[in-house]
């Protein structure tokens, strides 16, 4: 089970999303997140095939993470 930590009114609310739609089990304890990005990359190459980020590696990862 994932634990991450959090700040009320942080914008961890991407990464509980994230959470949900890759239907992994987690608590939320109170304590600071940082480094969205980076943490979206970690839960989807642990808990994801490639279908949201694309694969490790790929063109396709880089275009989905580059900035606008």
């Amino acid at each position: 089970m994932d634990t991450p930590y959090y700040s009320p009114g942080s914008c961890s609310i991407i990464i509980h999303s994230l959470l949900e739609e890759l239907a992994v089990r987690f608590e939320t304890p109170d304590g600071p997140l940082t480094e969205c990005v980076a943490l979206i990359a970690y839960l989807c190459d642990r808990h994801d095939d490639g279908r949201l980020l694309g694969q490790h590696g790929s063109w396709e990862r880089a275009k989905t993470i580059e900035p606008a």
